[in-house]
């Protein structure tokens, strides 16, 4: 306990470190419970269980000499702001069934104690209310990802698997993609920034921290410019900033849809899929239109960024051809709260890029 104090006390602004103190303190009063009886080999588990979201329970489940029963012992952190610590016998199971079937204590805090059943250990209950810690442990920050140009929330989904636990993850599918209706109206980063908007209002959500690969990192600076009040951190991967008409006309010839389905015939099927019902070739074709606008008329120039006061990372891989690495140094320098995160051996598409560093540093960041 003296350990935890001493780490509570260095550690006392950081949000995990806090989290994790408290963790530990009741895990050591837990096995510190398990001395004071009868030794026997015990397990440790996490489970979500039902009845309100972002329940948590902890369970040590402890096996008993008479033949098959156990004690489980359970630390249940909830959204009615209650953190309850019980231990009570479980009959006819086994530890894993003992885990898979049970559900967190529903009873007022008190401290009781019934007699012991034949074969079986006193049954003791004890819960303890840590209200405002139970609720800042379940208050999860909204994180939207936003995907790239020809591209679909699915792409994001192994990212969002890594950051679920710690962030209430969200993606969504820009106008024109991921099957989304296809209209006359033209690609545009504003158009795809309303998409961003409408979804937060019918979400009720008022501010959000945004995480943009590709396209998606352009649109997200885009609303912090326009829309600052909406908008909390800003992690980009991948962002083209550099736009000129040169570079455009560039960009623009590797999405003729002829050229992909007589060269690279697999990736035309994934883009078939990837938009189905709506034809992938004219999600194509207006990618290449808007990408032509901007290189004449970018949204995001010097002063535009000077103007973004947002915390931010443009994040590059060193291999991406793309984005590169002198456009993304060259945004990082005229924001004026930004950092630059380079990551090693990565190149431009998303599936080729190496999530567990890219999930840390959005860790760190986001906080």
């Amino acid at each position: 306990m003296a350990l935890c104090t001493l780490y509570w006390s260095g550690m006392k602004n950081n949000r995990y470190a806090m989290v994790l103190c408290i963790l530990v303190c009741v895990i050591i009063k837990m096995v510190w419970s398990f001395l004071s009886h009868e030794e026997a080999p015990f397990g440790f588990s996490r489970s979500i269980f039902g009845g309100a979201p972002a329940c948590l329970t902890f369970r040590i489940l402890r096996t008993n000499k008479s033949p098959g029963r156990c004690l489980a012992y359970s630390l249940t952190l909830g959204p009615d702001r209650l953190a309850r610590y019980r231990r009570q016998p479980i009959g006819d199971s086994s530890p894993r069934e003992a885990t898979s079937g049970s559900s967190p204590p529903t009873s007022q805090p008190h401290l009781s104690s019934e007699p012991a059943q034949e074969g079986g250990l006193p049954r003791q209950k004890i819960s303890v209310v840590i209200s405002d810690f139970a609720h800042y442990l379940t208050s999860m920050k909204p994180l939207l990802l936003l995907h790239g140009a020809i591209g679909a929330q699915d792409q994001l989904q192994p990212l969002a698997s890594l950051l679920k636990d710690d962030y209430e993850v969200h993606t969504l599918n820009f106008f024109g993609h991921g099957g989304n209706p296809l209209t006359d109206e033209p690609f545009r980063i504003s158009t795809f920034a309303y998409d961003v908007l409408g979804w937060m209002a019918n979400q009720g959500i008022e501010q959000i921290d945004l995480f943009g690969y590709s396209m998606g990192g352009y649109v997200a600076l885009y609303l912090a410019k326009n829309f600052p009040e909406k908008v909390g951190k800003i992690m980009t991967l991948g962002t083209k900033f550099d736009w000129t008409p040169e570079g455009a006309a560039k960009e623009v010839k590797m999405l003729n849809p002829d050229v992909i389905l007589e060269k690279v015939p697999k990736f035309a099927q994934v883009l078939e899929q990837r938009h189905a019902p709506q034809d992938w070739k004219i999600v194509l074709q207006k990618t290449a239109e808007m990408m032509l606008h901007l290189g004449n008329q970018p949204d995001l120039t010097q002063p535009t960024l000077e103007a973004i006061d947002h915390p931010v990372v443009i994040g590059v891989g060193d291999k991406d051809k793309m984005a590169g690495l002198p456009g993304s140094n060259w945004a990082y320098e005229h924001l004026p709260n930004a950092h630059l995160m380079v990551l090693p051996e990565t190149p431009h598409p998303i599936e080729k890029v190496n999530l567990e560093p890219l999930a840390y540093h959005a860790l760190q960041f986001f906080g």
